[in-house]
């Protein structure tokens, strides 16, 4: 396992989805709707997450996609809590941590990405080492 380009492609991904959130805040139709707002971000966690998962395994690292996929929302929610919460959440949408941590559509947001970088995985990484196996 590659540590610092898990530590980065995690950070990449991240960046992409709050960048999201915070255009789609800022746009009249999507202000103040947060369930909107989530579906939006649940159609581009696809290519954000396929996009971390690309970045990470260009290291030729082979480890399970499900660990590396939990890994890098693991560091995802780790930024939460020290940069979403108290700077965006807190002070523009009135909610702390245990709103914020307890919301559904996070824990949605957070198995779809797991599941993405799993797939890739499963068809990127895991079916070439099979390959290699057969030559």
């Amino acid at each position: 396992m590659k540590i610092t380009r898990l530590i980065l492609s995690g950070i990449l991904v991240w960046v992409l989805i709050f960048s999201l959130f915070t255009m789609l805040s800022l746009m009249p139709f999507f202000e103040n709707k947060m369930t909107l707002q989530a579906v939006v971000v649940m159609g581009f966690i696809i290519p954000f997450a396929a996009l971390g998962a690309t970045v990470y395994y260009k290291s030729k690292d082979k480890t399970n996609g499900f660990l590396i996929g939990t890994l890098m929302v693991l560091i995802a929610l780790i930024l939460d809590v020290f940069i979403t919460v108290p700077f965006v959440e807190t002070p523009h949408n009135g909610r702390g941590y245990a709103e914020f941590f307890a919301d559904p559509l996070l824990w949605m947001l957070v198995v779809e990405n797991v599941l993405v970088i799993y797939t890739y995985w499963k068809l990127k990484v895991e079916s070439s080492v099979q390959v290699d196996v057969n030559h």
